[in-house]
This record gives structure tokens, sequence and C-alpha cells, in this order.
């Protein structure tokens, strides 16, 4: 395998390295001077220390896609002792992971949000050798073309310690952290709109036709063809694909038939293989002698996220040719199956599941290959332990195989094609679950943990309220092993503070990973509504089961876990109760909500949340302009037409509840030629949460002869539907003329 784990050394507090006070009062130095690393543009702060994309304590080792699932996975390696906020019984801290696709080579970026994950001081998993690896995702649905058009695309993660990247900021430097690109393959699109056909083809149907055809509906296609082994021969005739690699599939399928010896021969002259010119004893070769060929794939990380409870391995895809066929054919399938040390005796005994993805051969594939993700869900809730008992490190192996799932009996195994690799991972401190113990637990309210949710304020980290669609993800822990589907229910209720419980009992739409088998992970759309009728009348069914099982069920978009969309909007306001319940169908046993104990010593089991549904108020106006350097000002408006040269004066006034930020530009930005307004930016806590008012300049010198606009765009704290804040803008318009035009 990749990578050894060894026993932690013993270590006291001795041994504790010295951490940078730039690491230790970050939050305080940016707090001070929001420039202090010198990471903020144009800013009127002169940076301090300079540090930009240090990578000393965390640093991206990956970032994959899983074309079929569309999402895409992070690994993020921690690599020292300390510096991260403290051990397993603090709070710690948050590395965020920001993700963006480019579908012009990076000419410009497409937002896709973020993910993060709670680290700490774990001096045992990083001793010598040892790292930690953890994993985030977002989901991510690029634009899909037809199967005939390359649809390669570039992807970049922004990894930040403790500070969350901005948003629409793809070339935003983190201070602690780093900036991965990548680049990853889309799938094919499976339907077709008819005028989506006309337009790309050029096809006009007759007019009698057209009267019978409903264009309403999309034109499917075929499923996918597999191709067999003499095309697969053709197809790859002078393209350096060894005969070994495209036949596998066939032999694999041959050697686990019964009469897989009457199938071979006894005349291998009229077996297929022969008839190619192929001898099957060099077929046959390297599945008797695998040797984990890493030509074609390679796996380079694999890590835990604590907050979905995967695994995620990515691995990169190094060659055009020699997976079977390209995008409108079936393909093949790169398996990997992980196993646990939960002994730590080295021997991995514990399977854990096989995970799949597809993939295709890419004639123009980049040079440094594509990067795909795969995961899969685990059931590592009986074995957390509280953090006063210490870390609960876990050993993992995972194998990477090319077309040939790695047998669960045979961790120690190399595949034909592929390798393997293992890491450790560490699980969140916590209460085991008790065997019969159903009761449900809320543990994330639109990306922000319950933990993190101030429950005096109803705020989350940052004085951040929450709006728009409410998202409340969380689980029933004894449920997830079950084996029987839809055997559970649950509901939900808010409460406005001092008035009476409202069920939240709306239809919302969750993709649901579906799988019966290695190879056999289905996405599939479904429609979650409550029991209109019966004894469990407003009742959600809880869609997961089999966790840790070859077949399995659970939600995984738009979030994973996601149990309700409670949708709020004006006049809402204030601070509001989240409450679960769930009941066994079986044995009718209701079960109120488990109580979540946080490492600062509260305590959840019904979650408060404040609600902001208003967003920012903003103004902009012109009001003087100096010909003179700005020693002498004369009155001006908005509209005006004024000589190139001139410096402008207005006034500018935010006014929210929750302010976040504020950004002056002019549009159009080329005639403009750098110019820029003062102040270019500001945001809060620097301005008060209640926004601010003030004056903004510009010198027009050197600017062309056009129209412009100065833009305000505003934005508050606020969650919106798991995303950004409630966002506005206002403008203000002149001209720029030369006095004989």
């Amino acid at each position: 395998m990749a990578k050894s784990v060894p026993p932690a050394a013993a270590g006291g507090e001795s041994d504790k390295p010295k951490i940078r006070k730039e690491r230790v009062h970050f939050r305080a130095l940016l707090l001070s001077n929001p420039n202090y690393f010198g990471t903020v543009p144009n800013s009127p702060f002169k940076p301090v220390a300079a540090i930009k994309g240090d990578t000393t304590y965390e640093s991206i080792g990956c970032v994959g896609f899983h074309p079929q699932s569309k999402r895409l996975d992070a690994v993020i390696f921690v690599t020292e002792p300390f510096g991260y906020g403290g051990g397993l019984c603090t709070s710690g801290t948050e590395e965020y992971v920001r993700f963006y696709i480019s579908y012009d080579d990076g000419a410009s970026w497409v937002d896709q949000g973020y993910s993060s994950v709670n680290v700490y001081d774990v001096p045992a998993g990083t001793v010598g050798p040892r790292r930690l690896e953890y994993a985030v995702s977002v989901p991510c649905d690029p634009v899909r073309k037809l199967c005939v058009s390359r649809n390669t695309i570039r992807a970049r993660a922004i990894l930040s310690w403790n500070h969350i990247p901005p948003v629409n900021q793809p070339d935003w430097p983190p201070v602690w952290g780093e900036v991965h690109n990548t680049y990853i393959q889309v799938d094919p699109r499976r339907r077709l709109d008819w005028l989506d056909l006309a337009d790309q083809f050029k096809l006009q149907l007759p007019k009698d036709l057209a009267q019978l055809v409903d264009t309403s509906e999309p034109l499917a296609f075929k499923e996918p063809p597999e191709l067999s082994v003499a095309e697969l021969h053709a197809a790859y005739k002078g393209k350096k694909v060894e005969p070994h690699r495209y036949t596998l599939p066939a032999i694999q399928k041959l050697l686990a038939q019964p009469a897989a010896a009457v199938d071979l021969g006894p005349s291998p002259a009229e077996s297929i293989f022969a008839n190619l010119g192929l001898k099957l004893d060099d077929l046959i070769a390297p599945i008797m002698a695998p040797d984990g060929n890493t030509t074609y794939e390679k796996m380079e990380c694999v890590g835990f996220n604590p907050g979905t409870n995967e695994l995620v391995a990515v691995f990169r895809l190094l060659q055009p040719n020699g997976y079977s066929g390209g995008p409108c054919t079936a393909g093949s399938l790169e398996y990997v199956t992980f196993w646990a040390d939960l002994n730590n005796n080295g021997i991995f005994e514990t399977c854990l599941g096989t995970a799949s993805v597809r993939v295709h051969d890419i004639e123009r594939i980049p040079p440094e290959g594509l990067e795909y993700s795969v995961y899969l869900p685990v059931n590592f809730a009986p074995y957390r332990k509280p953090c006063g008992e210490g870390p609960r490190l876990i050993p993992i192996r995972a194998i990477l195989s090319w077309a040939s799932v790695p047998p669960c009996a045979f961790p120690n195994r190399p595949p034909v094609w592929g390798n393997g690799e293992d890491t450790l991972i560490l699980l969140p401190p916590g209460s085991p679950t008790v065997p019969g113990d159903f009761k449900p637990v809320i543990f994330n309210v639109s990306s922000v943990a319950v933990c993190n949710i101030n429950q005096g304020t109803g705020y989350a980290s940052g004085d951040r309220p929450f709006g728009g669609a409410v998202y409340i993800i969380g689980d029933i822990p004894g449920a997830d092993a079950i084996t029987t589907p839809d055997r559970f229910k649950y509901r939900l209720f808010v409460t406005p503070e001092g008035g009476s419980p409202q069920p939240v009992a709306n239809a919302f739409g969750v993709s649901v990973d579906q799988q019966s088998g290695p190879g056999t992970l289905a996405q599939v759309p479904l429609l979650q509504e409550v029991d209109p009728a019966g004894p469990y009348a407003g009742y959600y069914t809880y869609r997961e089961f089999g966790i840790g099982t070859g077949t399995w069920r659970r939600i995984a978009a738009p979030f994973a876990g996601l149990l309700g969309v409670w949708s709020t909007g004006q006049p809402m306001t204030g601070k509001w109760e989240i409450r679960i319940e769930a009941v066994d169908t079986v044995s009718g046993t209701t079960y109120l909500a488990d109580t979540t104990h946080c490492l600062d010593g509260t305590t959840r089991a019904n979650v408060i949340v404040r609600l902001d549904e208003i967003p920012p108020v903003p103004a902009i106006s012109i009001t003087h302009i100096s010909t003179d350097l700005g020693v002498t000002w004369v009155p001006a408006a908005g509209c005006g037409e004024f000589m190139p040269g001139v410096w402008i004066k207005g006034d500018y006034s935010v006014a929210d509840e929750h302010f976040s930020s504020l950004t002056m530009s002019i549009e159009p930005s080329g005639p403009a030629m750098g110019a820029t307004v003062s102040p270019s930016g500001r945001s809060y806590p620097i301005v008060p949460t209640g926004g601010e008012s003030g004056q903004w300049t510009l010198d027009t010198t050197g600017m062309l002869p056009c129209g412009y606009v100065i833009r305000l765009d505003t934005s508050d704290r606020t969650i919106v539907s798991g995303g950004g804040g409630w966002s506005n803008f206002d403008t203000v318009g002149f001209c720029l003329r030369h006095p004989l035009a």
C-alpha cells in the first residue's frame, strides 16, 4: 500500500511545538486589520505580515468529481499536531473549502459554494509520517453536452483555515491553506429537447409530422452500448493500449462462469481471442500475478467526511484510451473497496464496502489527467467515544481497481490495474449509538453545525441569522444500519418565540443514492412528502437504511441527510425553535430528539435559530465635482456630463440589521482603465451591524470618454437557503465627454 500508519508515539506538553502568533491570533489580527496578511487588493490598510497560501498546517491533497452523482469532493491533509484551536474537548476550528468550475479554461469561474470540516489538535494522529485526512463535498451539476462533444472542464478548490473564502472571488488568496486546480469530466446528456436538436443539427420536422409530435417531451437516448472485445481491439489499434488491458472485463466474466473452461476452448483457434491474434496465456498471466499497474489510473487520496459519514477516495485518470470506449459508449467502472482496522492490529479485517464511478476514453485528456472521486457511506457511530477518552483514530485502507471489484476477503492483494492507499481518520467525539435506540438528531441547519448556533441569540458563528429555505439536516443514527427500508418516520415542528408550534409539512425534492451491490450505484429523484392521512399523518418517511451493508440507500442531495426544508419569508423574524421526533412503525414507539453535547459544555436537542428575511437597503448619489484635484468642489448631480480628469464625489449608505459588506465598482471596467472608487469596499465588523453612511470619491484621470455607472453592491450576513446573504444594489450614472465631442 502507499502509506503505512504506524502506532502513535508518546508525547507530552514538552513536545508541543511553538505555534506562530499569526496562527494563534489569526482572527484577532484580521479584526484589527483586514489586510494584516496582505490578501486584500486595493485595501486602505497596509499589510503587516505578508502570508499567502501557507500549507504548513493543512493542504489540499486532491479534488475529484463524481460525474454520475454530480458532486465535487476535496480531501484535506492535516499534518501538524497543534495549531487548530485546541484539543477534542474544545470547539477546535474549521477548514473551509470553496469550489469553482470553469467552462472556458479558467477565463471565468462559477461559484459552487463551500463546505467545511471541524479539526482539532490531535498529536496522536500526526506523529512521524502520520497525517489525518478529511473530506468535504458540494453538489455540482455542470452543463452537460451530447456525447459527441468534448466536455472536459476545469475545477478549483480554495482551502482556507478559520476564514470562509468569500463568494465569487475565485482568485482570492487564503492565508492558511491553498488553491488547487484540476480538470474534471462531465457526463454526457442522455435526453435532448426537440428545440435543442433542431438548433444544433439544423433539423426541421415535416409540417404533417410536426403536428403529431409533442415537442415539450424530451427525446430519450438509448442506453450506451458496451463494446465487444473485437470492437475494442479495432478501436485501440495503434493507440498503445495493451491487449491484457482491454480484454480484462471479458476474461473476468468468463472466469466467473462455472462453465468457463468450456467457453475458453478446447479449441483456442475458434475463440474470440485467437481470432484476433491474441494469446490467451498472455491475457490471463497479469490476472494470476497482479502487480498494481498505475499506468492508466492512480488513487492519490482517501479521506473521511464526518459531516456526511462518508469515506471519499480520489484518483487520477492518466491516459486518453483504455477505459472500454468513449462517452457515447458504456465505458467502464473504476471500483474502490474500503477496509478499516478497528482494533489497530494492522490486519484490516473489517471490509466496509465498495464504491464505483463510470469512466470513459477522453481523447484530448489534459496532460495532468482528470480527477474523479468515489464515496461510500459508513456507519461508524457505534465506535465513537467521548472527547475525554482521547481521539478515536481508525486506520483505513482503500484499493482502486479498474473493471474488477477488489474482493473483501483480500485487503492485501494488489489489483491488476490500480493501487492501494492507507490513511488515518478521526471520528468526531461523541457517545456511541445504543442498539435499539432510534432517537433522531438534528446536527446541521443550512450547512451550520448545531453546536455552532448560539442558543441564546439563534445566530450561527459570525453573528449570522438564517433566511429563505432553511435546510434541516439530521439523522436517526440507530436506524441507519437497519436493513428494512422505510420502517421509520419523523415529523418536524417550528415554534416562534412566544408562539405555538407549527408543523413543517411541505414537499421537497431530493436525490437518493441506492446501491444493491458493487457497481450498481443509482441516483434516483424523489419527492419527500408527509403522509396525508392514516396513523402517521404529517410524518415524513425516513429514507436511509442499510448503511454499512452491501445494499443501502441514503439521501445525497441537495444535502446529505436532508430531513426537511422550512420555507421562511417576510414577515417572519426573530428566534424560532426547530423540533423533531421519530416513530418506529414496527413497535409504534415514539422517540424525541437525542441530546447533542457540544464541546463548549452546552447541549442541543431542539435547535433555536434567528430569521432575517429583509435585504439591505443601499443608496448612492453624486453630489460634487472638482477640477483642481479636490481642492475646491462645486455641486453636481447624477446623470451629468463631465470632462475626463475631474474628481467626482458622492454619498453612499447601506442600512441592514445584519450588514456584511459593500463594494463600489465602475461599469464598464474596460474604458475606466483601472480607475477605482474610494473606498472600494467596506465590511463587518469594521462597519457596524446596522450599516453606515459615508462619502466616496473617484479620480477620472486616464478614463476614456464613455457613459459610466458607479455600482454599489451590498450583502448581509444572513445564511439564505444554505448559501450567501441577502444582496441588493444601487447605481448612479455619469458621462465623460471631451468639450468638442
